[in-house]
């Protein structure tokens, strides 16, 4: 019933002409990237279950550090809570469920929602709480949440300033066709 897991990944790269914050001819930059996950997932019954998730990521450059990312450091998140939510399917043996908390958001080929894992910090996460309807004819997921912006230093608790909402859809009965339609709507709370 309770699963730990955990991953730790180093990546170095050397970029010519370049360096990590811009193009810089006759410039180049060492940088070396560390991503530490661990996780903790307690299935309390078979559709119920909680999960955690704590990530440090660091970077080590010859020519830059933290302060030189002042918004958002796409290199660096020292220990933090990556995802921490509780997550029903299949209420009393039925097609509704709900997921409830910080989450990494994906579909298909992560365009949509996708959690930027490619990155070091994985960038695209999202307190959120999204409502399933699961049928053999249809299964949709409904989602409202803000993205939690990255502070490379201290606990992130801030959102991006907007709202996030949407719909997807999965149509599994048509195979091998695979339809997928989507509505995606971010608010600023200035009509944009």
């Amino acid at each position: 019933r309770l699963s730990f897991s955990g991953s730790i990944r180093a990546r170095y790269e050397y970029l010519d002409n370049f360096t990590i914050r811009r193009y810089a001819v006759d410039e180049d930059d060492n940088i070396l990237l560390t991503r530490l996950r661990l996780g903790a997932d307690l299935l309390l019954r078979p559709n119920f279950r909680f999960y955690a998730e704590l990530q440090d990521n660091r970077f080590f450059s010859e020519d830059f550090d933290v302060y030189d990312f002042p918004s958002a450091c796409p290199y660096e998140n020292r220990l933090d809570l990556r995802q921490g939510f509780m997550e029903a399917k299949h209420l009393w043996e039925g097609p509704w469920g709900f997921k409830i908390g910080r989450q990494a958001i994906s579909y298909a080929d992560n365009r949509i929602w996708g959690p930027g894992d490619w990155g070091n910090t994985g960038r695209y996460l999202w307190d959120a709480a999204k409502v399933y309807y699961y049928t053999d004819a249809i299964q949709l997921d409904a989602i409202a949440g803000e993205r939690v912006l990255p502070n490379a230093l201290k606990f992130d608790g801030n959102h991006y300033p907007y709202q996030a909402y949407g719909l997807y859809a999965r149509l599994p009965g048509l195979k091998p066709l695979t339809l997928e339609p989507f509505w995606v709507f971010k608010h600023d709370g200035n009509d944009t």
